[in-house]
């Protein structure tokens, strides 16, 4: 049979096409597909056909159409209303407070906004850079190979995502303070002293914040189809060609999605800095301790809330760049999920 040829048959369907007459549909043909001819038939131009009308029997198993909402769209849109409202309405009202009252104009370059905003941001992206680099081989170990341990290993990454952050903070000091395990150690042998300084504040974000990335990696490389990789490294290509090339791009959206976890929680980190860094203006005072801080200051509220709007803006903003990011991996992925496809199809035989 000529693979060219196709020939529309009301038999295949479940129900029988009549035509307007009356007549049997058997001697009749159409073309599914732009410019194929079929037998009895005009070749066809253009670009797109509608199916021929059916009567009653080939829509017999479709519910009719409803009119207005049903009752269980109802009740989705009026619980999802009131959870966005609860989750909306206060940002607006903190939003609003800053403008009515003044607050934003008199304390936005106020010293200690200005320090704090400078130390978060700085302290943050460092945070992030350092879990990227030193998570990403632990990320591919565990999604790419089985070991003794690896379940205990799997289950110690989420326990810092479950911890109170004081208690983190306090497990902190107890390895890296000046009298800790490690901290006593390093300051005897070489003077380094970490608690209580911008290096603290650094540890206690990545504590707390670097377990968020290394799952979302994992799950990232687990989803990569490892004959890819298989076949890269057959090719000639060496592993860490393959790893750049192949599996962070497929993985990219998972990757992005860690990274902009890692980043708000580091962002908003409270508890584990301040039981390992203190709250001294300028040198370990991000903006949450900030906002703490500055009730017992002479601004006090307005101090506050100026804080806080910065501290919204600033984070809205980060959130819309990494989720364009995240868009352009998804679509880079697309692109070579279709490349693939394509390979797959030219090499099986017609």
């Amino acid at each position: 049979m000529d693979s060219s040829k196709t020939t529309y048959r009301p038999d295949d369907n479940p129900g029988k096409f009549s035509s307007p007459d009356g007549e049997s549909g058997a001697g009749l043909a159409k073309s599914p597909v732009a410019g194929f001819d079929t037998p009895g038939s005009e070749p066809v131009s253009t670009t797109f056909l509608e199916p021929p009308p059916a009567t009653g029997p080939i829509l017999a198993g479709y519910p009719p159409l409803k009119r207005g909402i049903s009752p269980n769209v109802f009740w989705l849109i009026l619980s999802g209303s009131v959870m966005l409202v609860f989750l909306l309405v206060p940002i607006l009202a903190l939003v609003a407070r800053s403008f009515t009252d003044g607050a934003l104009g008199a304390f936005l370059s106020a010293p200690s906004v200005v320090e704090a905003l400078q130390l978060s941001l700085i302290t943050t992206a460092i945070t992030v850079a350092l879990a990227v680099v030193l998570g990403t081989p632990l990320a591919y170990l565990l999604a790419r190979y089985r070991f003794p341990g690896y379940g205990f290993i799997d289950t110690f990454l989420d326990l810092p995502i479950v911890l109170p952050p004081a208690v983190a903070g306090i497990a902190l000091l107890l390895t890296l303070g000046r009298r800790g395990w490690a901290g006593q150690w390093l300051d005897r042998q070489f003077g380094i002293t970490i608690g209580f300084t911008t290096l603290a504040v650094v540890l206690a974000q990545l504590f707390v914040a670097a377990p968020f990335y290394i799952k979302a990696a994992k799950a990232g490389f687990e989803s990569v189809d490892r004959n890819l990789e298989t076949i890269a490294l057959s090719l000639g290509s060496r592993s860490f060609r393959t790893f750049w090339k192949i599996t962070v791009p497929l993985s990219l959206p998972a990757l992005l999605g860690g990274i902009v976890m890692t980043w708000a929680r580091a962002l908003g980190e409270f508890g584990a800095t301040i039981m390992f860094a203190g709250s001294f203006e300028g040198q370990t005072q991000t903006m949450p301790l900030a906002i703490y801080a500055s009730f017992d200051s002479a601004g006090g509220l307005n101090e506050a809330v100026t804080l806080s709007v910065i501290l919204i803006v600033v984070s809205f903003a980060v959130l819309l760049i990494f989720k364009g990011l995240s868009r352009f991996g998804t679509r880079a992925w697309s692109r070579l999920e279709q490349v693939n496809l394509l390979g797959k199809s030219q090499e099986t035989p017609g």
